[in-house]
């Protein structure tokens, strides 16, 4: 409320905090009655033996990081190299399928899978170069910029690997 309704309305500076007390505590109660449940920091457990899910596979992420550091992208933008442990982008093995997904609020809004892991890595790292191509063109001229952006996008794959540039457009 504005300073006029409130003096229009008689309300002095009592209450006008009780005003401002009861939103706070109004919208407290709706974000505690209504968020989603989110992970704790601490991982879960490991996955029960045979379930061919390993925690950590150190030779899948070094594959990420070595593919990532030719096409010039930060580690930092690199899924984890295991099964889901709550938010976040990870990239694992599930039986003869590999799996890359992206978890928010402790569901899938990206979910690529496939026997092939080239595949998978197709579909992941198309994902980064373009939005490390779309952060890198911030400033360009509006008429430009998309064609700035899928050069360079398609610069960054080719050097991951040369098919992957030639799929872009397809």
């Amino acid at each position: 409320m504005s300073g006029w309704a409130l003096g229009a309305a008689d309300v002095g500076p009592l209450g006008v905090v009780l005003v401002g007390l009861v939103a706070v505590v109004g919208a407290l109660a709706i974000h505690f009655l209504f968020r989603q449940r989110r992970p704790t920091g601490t991982p879960p457990p490991p996955p029960a033996s045979g379930t061919g899910v390993p925690l950590e596979d150190a030779e899948l992420a070094r594959h990420l990081r070595e593919t990532a550091a030719r096409m010039g992208l930060p580690e930092r933008v690199l899924p984890r190299a295991h099964a889901p442990t709550g938010d976040g982008d990870f990239v694992w093995r599930e039986g003869d399928t590999w799996r890359y997904q992206s978890i928010e609020r402790g569901g899938p809004v990206a979910d690529h899978a496939h026997a092939s892991l080239a595949e998978v890595f197709f579909a992941l790292f198309r994902d980064r170069t373009r939005m490390h191509a779309y952060l890198a063109t911030i400033g360009v001229e509006e008429p430009a910029r998309e064609a700035e952006i899928v050069k360079r996008q398609r610069e960054m794959l080719a050097a991951g690997d040369p098919a992957w540039a030639e799929r872009l457009d397809g």
